[in-house]
């Protein structure tokens, strides 16, 4: 949840294998707003298969974010999931308050459900999902940065892609599905409290090398 940036990626190393243990992406706004975004995991798909329905199967690996093998020998293929870390430290710690004065709650007050998803903890929660959505319609720039520990030249090539303010417009519904998804975590601690299915929105725009 919140800033997010995901990408189908595909590496290779030309003199010598390489060990990647850090990996950014550098978002510039047309306004001149710049945003840099942590790798945070990655997956690597082995198999998909569509049935008779429509319906997709994926068979893939997920991998965590702490080092990865560039070889010079094959094409290494990942989907890569990046994250704003300002928005990962914020959110987890009142994340942490929140499931603090939840559990203070549950063992003091028969109405800890209703009283948790009016405290302060909560709210502030919600707060944040809904400040840190910063995108904004128009020209994207993408650089990207490779971290290793040992030294190696990257051969960095500038992307971009272009956001309508519809695509925005259709983002922002997921600020919606977040507060969905949390208050449904609180209340399935009432009996037989069924969460509600969510619709997760995302936008595919074309991600193109600039000249």
């Amino acid at each position: 949840m919140g800033p997010i940036f995901n990408l189908s990626m595909a590496f290779s190393a030309d003199r010598k294998d390489a060990i990647i243990d850090s990996f950014k992406v550098i978002l510039r706004h047309e306004n001149g707003e710049i945003r840099t975004l942590n790798w945070v995991g990655m997956s690597e798909i082995f198999s998909e298969i569509t049935d008779s329905t429509g319906n997709r199967q994926v068979v893939s690996k997920q991998h965590t974010a702490i080092a990865f093998k560039i070889g010079t020998e094959s094409l290494l293929e990942k989907f890569v999931r990046f994250q704003e870390p300002q928005f990962s430290e914020l959110t987890n710690r009142l994340l942490t308050e929140t499931v603090v004065h939840f559990k203070f709650l549950k063992e003091s007050d028969p109405e800890f459900v209703g009283k948790t998803l009016q405290s302060k903890q909560f709210h502030d929660l919600l707060k944040s999902h809904k400040e840190s959505f910063w995108w904004k319609p128009g020209k994207y720039e993408a650089e990207f940065t490779l971290g290793s520990p040992k030294s190696l030249f990257l051969n960095k090539q500038p992307f971009g892609f272009i956001l309508s303010q519809l695509d925005v417009d259709a983002l922002k519904e997921n600020l919606e599905w977040i507060e969905t998804d949390l208050v449904d975590t609180v209340k399935t601690n009432l009996p037989d409290y069924q969460r509600r299915k969510l619709d997760w929105v995302w936008r595919y725009v074309n991600f193109e090398k600039l000249e």
